[in-house]
């Protein structure tokens, strides 16, 4: 199978198009949501510990603090719409563990784990419900942050209705871990597809697919990282180690198949090896939450690496491989988004979805392309095989000399069929003659165009079998006395009008034919033997006729051999 490059780029170009467009339509929505609501947006640098800000995105030292207390002076023009109902406060994105909001000094909700920061929050967003009540002309929103290794907020603090807010609240959850769901339930359908290439009907899996399978179950359990986890059963740097475990895991193993699939398995068990070695160092030697975090940003940087090194791989297979064109249209789009993501984050600093949606679709669409052309190839083999096989089926069942079926499979059909039918025995007039004076080569000759002058005078249901030597037998079936005479008599009339060349002059032919006809209920051996007598009968009539013989009752059985 064939794979157009440019096809294969138009699908992945259209995926991460598509793609694309997921990660702003749900920001377009927000706003959309918004429109005409009363709603106050809460700038990250006016909640303020007196220092900093939560503006300053940073990640923290050894030495910093992980707890902090900000607070944010709102004005009553800012809220004036809902002084006298329920206001909600709308959080996203706050580089937290845990953290509690007070409004006006009064605890309205907390989240995460804010005593020993077991608990996984910082890609998600929460609504905090406020009385209308506890509004006054001067108001504060503080905010009690239990933070292990970054500070700062990336989203956004919207007060407005509750209403607006779970609006908003629930297009965010469904940005980000609705689609890392849905790119969950990707990769589990990946994996039975791998599985399925491993079935006995498709045939032992490859070492590529099996990697492949794991670079994929790797990277959705890398996914769980995006999920919001209100509680840890460890400490948050163990859980992160296990996170970053899974996504160095899915590079190796990625390279690994690309090594297996393209015959470079040193290089890429090197490179692979080297990518978990140089991980599984900096998850011994680092001992708390900062300096690890430290060391897999720098670890990161091994990512661009592994994909340059796949691509210099893949390169010059692009044109020999359709895997390789696959692999490698794939990798440039993966390249391609990780570029998109920095310049996202560096120059619209306060974006709020992130999601590793686009990355387990590229993957996927590569999975599936490498499963359709592992089928299709094996569609190949099978129909080469069905081929095969028929074709020395037929060359078991059918004389060698005249393509004709042979006697033994003929009268196997005879058995299982059911009247009304006719058979007819067929015989070469004065054949032995023909061998004598023409010779033997001659006389296959002849035989060959009887066969030929069977074929074109018989319906396409009709079967011709050689029955040996000289003798043929046919199976007419569906037809009358007259349809079964009609169509023996113009095949001696076929025959009658051949002329056989021959290496001195050219000779007539001529043949003997005998119809056995039944509309009831008789066997095979019993069919060719009364075929036999009228072939007897017009041969005692002076040859080069048809005789037929109708049976209205089922004879007695004879024990006359049939010739195989």
């Amino acid at each position: 199978m064939q794979v157009s490059i440019k096809k294969t780029f138009f699908l992945f170009l259209v995926l991460f198009a598509a793609s694309l467009l997921l990660t702003l339509v749900p920001e377009a929505l927000s706003m959309w949501v918004l429109r005409d609501k009363h709603y106050a947006i809460i700038e990250p640098w006016r909640f303020t510990d007196g220092t900093n800000s939560l503006a300053d995105v940073r990640t923290l030292t050894p030495s910093d603090e992980k707890r902090e207390r900000v607070k944010a002076v709102i004005g009553v023009s800012e809220i004036s719409a809902l002084r006298h109902g329920e206001m909600a406060i709308y959080i996203s994105h706050l580089n937290s563990e845990g953290y509690r909001v007070y409004f006006n000094g009064i605890l309205v909700g907390s989240v995460g784990d804010i005593v020993d920061g077991q608990a996984n929050i910082w890609n998600a967003s929460f609504v905090f419900v406020v009385d209308g009540q506890l509004i006054r002309s001067a108001n504060t929103l503080e905010i009690e942050i239990y933070h292990l290794y970054e500070r700062g907020i990336t989203g956004s603090v919207i007060l407005t209705d509750l209403s607006t807010a779970r609006w908003i609240n629930g297009i965010d959850e469904v940005a980000i871990s609705g689609f890392t769901m849905i790119g969950m339930g990707f990769v589990l359908s990946g994996c039975i597809l791998i599985l399925l290439m491993g079935m006995p009907f498709v045939g032992k899996p490859k070492p590529h697919f099996i990697l492949t399978a794991l670079a994929l179950l790797s990277l959705m359990l890398y996914s769980i990282d995006y999920l919001p986890l209100l509680s840890l059963p460890f400490s948050y740097l163990t859980y992160k180690k296990i996170i970053m475990l899974f996504l160095f895991l899915c590079i190796s193993f990625t390279g690994l198949a690309i090594g297996f699939l393209f015959n470079r398995r040193s290089e890429m068990m090197l490179v692979g090896g080297a990518t978990a070695l140089a991980y599984g160092a900096a998850a011994l030697i680092c001992q708390d939450i900062v300096s690890f975090k430290q060391a897999y940003d720098i670890l990161l940087l091994l990512l661009p690496v592994n994909i340059v090194i796949w691509l210099i791989v893949l390169l010059p297979q692009v044109r020999k491989s359709d895997e390789a064109n696959a692999y490698f249209i794939a990798l440039l789009f993966a390249g391609l988004f990780s570029v998109y993501a920095v310049i996202r984050l560096t120059v619209f600093s306060m974006t709020t979805y992130s999601s590793p949606f686009i990355i387990i679709l590229l993957y996927m669409c590569l999975v599936f392309i490498l499963h359709t052309l592992e089928l299709t190839r094996k569609d190949v083999e099978i129909a080469r095989e069905i081929k095969q096989r028929s074709f020395f089926y037929q060359q078991s069942i059918r004389d060698g000399l005249t393509g004709l079926y042979k006697s033994s499979y003929l009268v196997d059909l005879i058995e299982k069929i059911s009247p009304p039918y006719a058979v007819a025995m067929i015989d070469g007039d004065y054949f032995k003659q023909i061998n004598d004076k023409y010779g033997h080569q001659s006389g296959d000759q002849a035989l060959v165009k009887i066969a030929e002058a069977l074929r074109l005078s018989v319906r396409e249901k009709d079967l011709s079998a050689r029955f040996g030597g000289d003798e043929f037998l046919v199976l007419l079936r569906d037809c009358s006395v007259d349809g079964a005479l009609s169509s023996m008599e113009r095949f001696r009339a076929r025959v009658e009008s051949m002329v056989l060349e021959t290496d001195s002059e050219p000779a007539a032919m001529t043949v003997s034919i005998g119809i056995c006809y039944s509309q009831r209920g008789m066997t095979a051996r019993e069919m060719i033997a009364q075929a036999d007598k009228a072939l007897y009968k017009a041969k005692q009539a002076g040859r080069n006729r048809v005789c037929v013989v109708e049976i209205t009752s089922v004879p007695e059985s004879h024990d006359s051999p049939v010739p195989g």
